[in-house]
């Protein structure tokens, strides 16, 4: 093994390498099976709308909880920010998102208002009802 200034090991950066090359040829085979899924939106459409007066505020509401769960990665491994999180969220709905920072740290600071979780966690509930009637 040879190790470099700062004692990395220079295999560990083959390894990064390596791993780079298997999330292309995972990326190619997944454009290969869904072909739709990568077409370019040239015409700006929504690929879904939102119904709902507060559209920004419910996004970051749900982008926040994206950002927590962790689970989001570029095709190259990096894990997403919540920037990225946000410019992908206005693609797909297409929204613009101003000063997403400020309301992110607006939608953080609220106490007594319900959020998206507890929408959600209510949701989850009527569906496991519906599913054991």
């Amino acid at each position: 093994m040879e190790w470099g200034k700062k004692g990395a090991c220079r295999l560990c950066f083959i390894g990064r390498g390596l791993q780079v090359v298997e999330d292309e040829w995972q990326l190619f085979h997944e454009r290969m099976d869904n072909p739709a899924r990568f077409l370019k939106n040239e015409g700006k459409e929504a690929l879904v709308f939102w119904q709902t007066k507060n559209v920004s505020t419910k996004v970051i509401e749900l982008l926040i909880g994206f950002e927590a769960l962790g689970e989001f990665y570029s095709p190259t491994g990096k894990l997403l920010e919540f920037r990225e999180l946000v410019t992908i969220a206005e693609q797909v709905w297409g929204i613009q998102i101003k000063n997403f920072r400020q309301l992110k740290s607006r939608v953080l600071k609220r106490y007594k208002e319900k959020t998206v979780l507890d929408q959600m966690e209510r949701l989850i509930e009527k569906l496991r009802e519906q599913e054991y009637k």
